[in-house]
């Protein structure tokens, strides 16, 4: 996910709005360089550059601003929805629960936990996640993730590893096995 860049010189404040969006799955900065910026969070009361030439939301105390102090954590999020869908591309709510997938960053996010992923089991993770509730055979998942390289024991291997990551977080199974077919992640009721 592309980097949402907090300007501002009050500290705590900016540590904490940086703490808060990353617990909601985005990649936050604090006075991070704006070139690698998708998108800026500028405090107009601090903010030693007020540079508006990328997307933008600003706050303030005053009423010159996108967004008035204090606001709540939520307003914050529903801005940054508005102005910039490309930056939550790869981040897609799935269930009801707090379920995400973060394809950059090889992470899912289950509540407010952020559970990084190696590149085969988030591959493995995405796949199931794509076919949600319909069963995908073993070796059409095999192939998806590893090529002609796979295996039936590295797939269980790797279903292991998905299942004993996510499931904990997740609040029960999420991952089942169908005898002689293969796996299907159940998100519906």
């Amino acid at each position: 996910m592309k980097l949402i860049n907090i300007i501002s010189e009050d500290k705590v404040f900016a540590h904490m709005l940086s703490t808060e969006l990353t617990r909601r799955g985005y990649n936050t900065g604090v006075n991070k360089s704006i070139s690698k910026s998708a998108l800026l969070v500028i405090d107009l009361d601090t903010a030693l550059s007020k540079d508006k030439t990328l997307p933008n939301i600003t706050f303030s105390r005053e009423t010159e601003c996108d967004i008035i102090r204090p606001f709540s954590i939520n307003e914050l999020v529903i801005l940054i929805e508005e102005r910039s869908a490309d930056i939550i591309q790869n981040v897609r709510k799935v269930h009801r629960l707090d379920l995400f997938g973060d394809k950059e960053s090889s992470s899912v996010i289950v509540g407010n936990e952020r559970i990084h992923l190696s590149l085969q089991e988030y591959a493995l993770f995405e796949a199931l996640l794509q076919n949600a509730d319909n069963v995908i055979p073993k070796a059409e998942l095999s192939n998806i993730v590893w090529g002609k390289s796979g295996s039936d024991n590295r797939l269980r291997v790797y279903i292991k590893y998905l299942r004993d990551k996510l499931e904990g977080p997740f609040g029960g199974r999420l991952i089942y096995s169908v005898r002689n077919e293969g796996y299907i992640m159940k998100l519906s009721d």
